[in-house]
């Protein structure tokens, strides 16, 4: 969230959700039970100092595949935030989000 607020200097109110509460959540955005069962604990987990989205072998494996399977280079958040491509990468993920739900 830092990133956020430093690139938009705003405040970021952060709403915290049990692992229950956010799993229901992704589940009114569609998401299959299994992949938002997933999500909720890697969630959980990494706030509550596992480590279990972004520790290692899984990010490097993340970085990887970045490169591996998209023509983008990785950045860091904080990058992509001030990237001139930002609307493009938003513009295509809401087209493929429409797409999968149709």
């Amino acid at each position: 969230m830092k990133a956020i607020e430093r690139v938009y200097r705003k405040e970021i109110k952060i709403t915290e959700r049990n692992v229950e509460e956010h799993k229901q959540y992704l589940l009114g955005l569609g998401l299959p039970e299994i992949l938002a069962n997933y999500i909720s604990f890697a969630v959980d987990e990494d706030y509550r100092g596992g480590g279990a989205l972004y520790s290692e072998p899984f990010y490097s494996m993340a970085v990887k595949n970045i490169k591996k399977y998209s023509s983008y280079k990785p950045i860091s958040f904080e990058e992509y935030l001030l990237s001139e491509n930002q609307d493009n990468h938003i513009a295509g993920r809401l087209k493929y989000k429409k797409n999968c739900k149709g």
